[in-house]
C-alpha cells in the first residue's frame, strides 16, 4: 500500500527530491490523518467511512440523491425560458394553495422571516397573540411579535410533551374580553422533535367558538 510506503517518512530515499518529500506527505495526510509534531516513523491514520455524514436531528430534512443530482447543471437563464415559465406557474398554484384568488407573492427568507410576514400581515402593533411553545421556536415566534410591537403571550410545554389541548381551552375561555388574536404554533419544533396535534387544536379553538387566526409553522418535513 502506498500508506506503508510512506509510513516512515524520514527514511526516504536520499536521492529523492525534496518535491517528492512533500507530494508524498501530502498524499499521506490525504490518506489519513498524520501527525505534523512527529519526526519520524510518522503514524497514518486511515479511515474507513464511506459516503456522506449523515447528522441524524430533527432538522433540516435530508436532501434526496436525486434532488442533489438534480442541482448538478449550470445556473438557467434568469430572464427568459424554462425558469421565468416555472416561476409563473408556482405563483398560481401558491394562490391555490393558500386558497385566494388574490395575487400571491414570494420572497427569500429564513424561518423567521416567515414569522415576521405572518404577523405583519395579519396584526398590528398592540395587538395580543398566544404562543403555544413545546420548544425553543415557540418562544422564538413569540419573541419576533414582541419585536413588531405585539403582545405576546407564551404558553409554555416544555420540551418533552406535546400541547395540551385542554389547557389551550382552558386559557381561551379565562380571556373574556377576547383580547387574543391569535393562536400560533409550531407543527414540529425541531429543537425538541416534539409533533403537535394540529387537528386537535383546531378542534379546541373551535368548540369555544372562536374565530381566530391559527396560524401554523412547519419546520420539518412529514413524510
Amino acid at each position: 500500500m502506498v500508506a506503508e510506503v510512506v509510513k516512515d517518512v524520514s527514511g526516504l530515499d536520499k536521492v529523492a527530491s525534496r518535491e517528492q518529500e512533500k507530494c508524498l506527505k501530502a498524499l499521506s495526510r490525504w490518506l489519513g490523518k498524520i501527525s505534523p509534531q512527529s519526526n519520524s516513523k510518522e503514524q497514518v491514520f486511515m479511515s474507513f467511512a464511506h459516503g456522506r455524514d449523515l447528522v441524524l436531528t430533527p432538522g433540516p430534512s435530508v436532501i434526496p440523491d436525486r434532488v442533489l443530482q438534480a442541482m448538478q447543471r449550470p445556473a438557467p437563464n434568469i430572464y427568459e425560458g424554462e425558469l421565468v415559465h416555472i416561476t409563473d406557474s408556482i405563483l398560481q398554484d401558491l394562490g391555490q394553495l393558500a386558497g385566494t384568488a388574490g395575487e400571491a407573492a414570494i420572497y427569500v427568507s429564513n424561518g423567521h422571516g416567515v414569522w415576521e410576514a405572518a404577523l405583519s400581515n395579519l396584526f398590528q402593533a398592540g395587538d395580543t397573540v398566544l404562543s403555544l411553545a413545546s420548544g425553543t421556536f415557540g418562544h422564538g415566534w413569540a419573541e419576533v411579535g414582541q419585536a413588531m410591537g405585539l403582545q405576546a403571550e407564551v404558553l409554555e410545554f416544555g420540551r418533552h410533551t406535546e400541547v395540551d389541548p385542554a389547557m389551550l381551552s382552558e386559557r381561551l375561555s379565562a380571556d373574556r374580553d377576547r383580547r387574543i388574536k391569535a393562536v400560533l404554533v409550531v407543527h414540529v419544533d425541531t429543537s425538541s422533535s416534539v409533533r403537535n396535534d394540529i387537528p386537535r387544536l383546531r378542534a379546541a379553538i373551535d368548540d369555544l367558538l372562536r374565530q381566530l387566526p391559527y396560524i401554523i409553522l412547519s419546520l420539518r418535513e412529514e413524510r
